[in-house]
C-alpha cells in the first residue's frame, strides 16, 4: 500500500540459447516490511548472441503474417473495461531513464538498429496491471496472477490499447478466481502483448 516499505531481490535462475538468441531468466521477489513476500515475478529476456549491423527490427515486421497473433475465438463471461494510452517521450523518459538507453533515447535506439525508441515491455505490463486493479481492486494486487508474452514491438508515440476478457470462474477458498484472457493492441489491432491473468473477486 501507499506509504510501505518495499525490499526487492533479483536474482538469475536460468540461461538458455533459442533461435540464435541467448535468454537470461531473472526472478524478482518483493518483500514488505514484515518479510512476506508481496510480489514475485520472472521475465524471459532476450540478446542476440552475435553482433549485427543495420536494422534489427523495423516497423514493417510486425505486418507479417507469422507477427499476427489473434486471441482465442469464444464467448467470453465478461468483457472487462478496457484502458487506452499513448506512449510519450516523456514517459519512456520517466520509466526507463534516467541513463539514456533504446528505452528512451532516439539515438541509442538507433544504434542498436532500431528505427525509433522501443517502449519498454514493463510500460505495457503497468497497463494491463492498471486494467486488472480497475476491475478487481485487491482481488488483483493481492492474488493476482499474469503469465504473457511480449511479440511485437511498441514504439514511442504510438497507442496501446489493452484489453480484457473473463473467461472462467472457479471456487478458491470463500471466494471466486476469474480467468482471463488479455492483451495489447494497437489502433490496426496488431498485438504488442498476450496472455492469461487471474483475480479474486467475491
Amino acid at each position: 500500500m501507499v506509504g510501505d516499505t518495499i525490499t526487492t531481490r533479483s536474482l538469475i535462475v536460468d540461461r538458455y540459447v533459442k533461435r540464435d538468441r541467448d535468454y537470461v531468466v531473472n526472478e524478482v521477489t518483493c518483500f514488505g516490511s514484515d518479510g512476506r513476500i508481496v510480489s514475485r515475478s520472472r521475465t524471459h529476456q532476450s540478446f542476440l548472441l552475435d553482433a549485427v549491423s543495420g536494422t534489427v527490427v523495423d516497423k514493417k515486421r510486425e505486418k507479417r503474417s507469422d507477427r499476427r497473433f489473434d486471441v482465442n475465438a469464444q464467448e467470453p463471461l465478461e468483457d472487462i473495461q478496457s484502458l487506452s494510452k499513448e506512449v510519450t517521450l516523456e514517459m519512456c523518459q520517466k520509466f526507463s531513464g534516467p541513463a539514456k538507453n533504446y528505452h528512451n533515447d532516439i539515438e541509442a535506439a538507433r544504434a542498436l538498429g532500431f528505427p525509433d525508441i522501443v517502449v519498454q515491455g514493463m510500460m505495457t505490463l503497468c497497463f494491463l496491471s492498471q486494467m486488472m486493479t480497475e476491475r478487481f481492486g485487491a482481488g488483483w494486487y493481492d492474488g493476482g496472477r499474469l503469465s504473457v508474452n511480449l511479440v511485437n514491438v511498441l514504439w514511442q508515440k504510438e497507442q496501446v490499447t489493452c484489453r480484457g476478457q473473463v473467461t472462467a470462474l472457479t471456487p478458491e477458498g470463500s471466494r471466486q478466481r476469474a480467468h482471463l484472457q488479455v492483451w495489447c493492441e494497437k489502433p490496426d489491432a496488431t498485438k504488442v502483448v498476450v496472455g492469461s491473468a487471474s483475480a479474486l473477486q467475491e
